[in-house]
């Protein structure tokens, strides 16, 4: 993808592609009807697109936050809705919350019925646990010192936008803001959303908007994955030199 657009840019192009009329200087707390439309439009798919692809993350939106374990009620850890540790949480990346000190991974997330037997039954397991709800990371059991206790998440930001100092925030608001997803696809996304807007056919630009995001993501290529089994010759899934596997088995020689 080309280096990103502005709102004010993204706007102009799509006035002059849908043919329109004219773009307005000023688009941002713009009077005009059409204009203060495309910004929502664009803000109501900037929103959507965070959190579109299933069992996947916008690289342009991961982020990795170190936190301690607020220790507030019911194992609140981390505040996600007024916190100010994480304040752009949008979603927690699957498997990617650890504990810092034993750089093992946070158990979880725990169903209800399971995180009511655990905290019941007392039961304490050999790593912590979590699950989220009411606004809260919540991490089980509390450290013994949580002031100084680390946790570490990687998550997609809610936080869609940079501004010109490139201060990452949730809307556009000004000119000269620009999209944190690639302003292709946000031109292509507004292009569907403005036609189902007024009513009219859309599917074949939601159809090239798809395309695109995939492509986005086939383009990021495949995560590796380790191989202590049975490895071939010249398998980048063998593990070591830090660590020697004989081939065929997973015991240290």
């Amino acid at each position: 993808m080309a280096v990103s657009q502005t709102l004010r840019q993204i706007v102009t192009r799509f006035y002059a592609r849908q043919g329109v009329g004219i773009a307005p200087t000023v688009v941002a707390g713009s009077t005009d009807v059409t204009a203060q439309q495309i910004v929502e439009l664009l803000n109501e798919g900037l929103r959507e697109l965070q959190k579109a692809v299933e069992g996947s993350i916008w690289p342009e939106l991961e982020q990795r936050a170190t936190f301690l374990h607020e220790n507030a009620a019911n194992y609140g850890a981390l505040n996600l809705v007024n916190g100010s540790a994480v304040p752009d949480f949008g979603y927690l990346i699957q498997d990617c919350l650890m504990d810092v000190q034993t750089r093992l991974q946070v158990a979880g997330p725990f169903s209800e019925l399971e995180w009511t037997e655990m905290l019941t039954m007392g039961i304490v397991q050999a790593t912590y646990n979590f699950r989220i709800f009411d606004g809260y990371l919540r991490i089980y059991p509390v450290p013994s010192d949580p002031l100084t206790y680390q946790f570490v998440l990687t998550y997609s930001s809610a936080y869609t936008v940079r501004d010109s100092s490139g201060q990452a925030k949730l809307d556009f608001t000004a000119d000269d803001d620009v999209p944190r997803i690639p302003w292709e696809i946000m031109l292509a996304d507004l292009r569907w959303r403005y036609k189902k807007e007024k009513g009219m056919a859309f599917e074949p630009e939601k159809l090239q908007c798809d395309a695109m995001i995939a492509a986005h993501f086939n383009n990021r290529g495949n995560s590796k994955t380790l191989n202590a089994a049975t490895p071939g010759p010249g398998d980048w899934r063998w593990v070591g030199p830090a660590l020697l596997i004989s081939p065929g088995g997973t015991s240290v020689p």
